[in-house]
């Protein structure tokens, strides 16, 4: 099958990833609204971390480290969620489905949030510099990711796979790896972009 044709065979696992993810960041912003001092609390942790990473990235003087400091972390992301579903059938699958909702949500939260989080929040100009260049790679990587992976896990348990189970498996897990080098190679684009391109345009803007 070429690549075209596997993703349309996928396309309903895609759109499950596209709305679990759009799901919990509609959930997020709500829930930023209703409390958001208790919110910014809970979150501090991860908060903290991805500040951590934006301090790596911004720090660094090499193009190639501030990619790859990006990269490592969302190909991580992407290969946890392929390997749950691989090795953890049916429960494996939850693994790339709560990492859709809960990517949404926080990104819902952090729009919800504004300012307590980011002083970007606040200026859609700069939230819109910040987030779009990049997401435009990333985020296809991680639905189709999350797609496969979650199709690998429960494809195979259909009803209309009875008989040819084994078969089935082996198909999605040769789709799933083709899918993945597509993945792999949009977040590399997505890292390079972020890292470089995106800051570029932020630090211009502020001076």
């Amino acid at each position: 099958m070429t690549l075209t044709a596997i993703i349309w065979s996928g396309r309903r696992w895609i759109v499950a990833s596209v709305a679990l993810f759009f799901l919990g960041l509609g959930l997020g912003w709500a829930a930023s609204q209703a409390d958001p001092e208790l919110l910014v609390d809970q979150l501090q942790p991860v908060f903290q971390r991805l500040g951590g990473l934006g301090a790596q990235v911004t720090e660094s003087l090499s193009p190639a480290e501030r990619t790859w400091i990006i990269y490592r972390n969302n190909a991580q992301a992407v290969s946890v969620m392929m390997i749950a579903a691989l090795i953890l059938p049916l429960l494996g699958a939850l693994v790339p489905a709560l990492g859709m909702f809960g990517n949404g949500a926080l990104i819902g939260v952090v729009l919800g949030l504004g300012a307590r989080v980011s002083a970007r929040a606040v200026d859609p100009a700069q939230m819109a510099l910040a987030l779009v260049p990049h997401a435009i790679f990333e985020l296809p990587a991680i639905w189709l990711s999350a797609a496969w992976a979650m199709r690998l896990g429960l494809r195979w348990a259909a009803p209309s796979a009875e008989g040819e189970r084994w078969g089935t498996w082996k198909q999605c897990a040769k789709e799933a790896v083709i899918v993945l080098t597509l993945a792999m190679a949009l977040l590399g684009v997505a890292a390079f972009v972020e890292g470089n391109v995106t800051l570029s345009l932020l630090q211009s803007r502020r001076s």
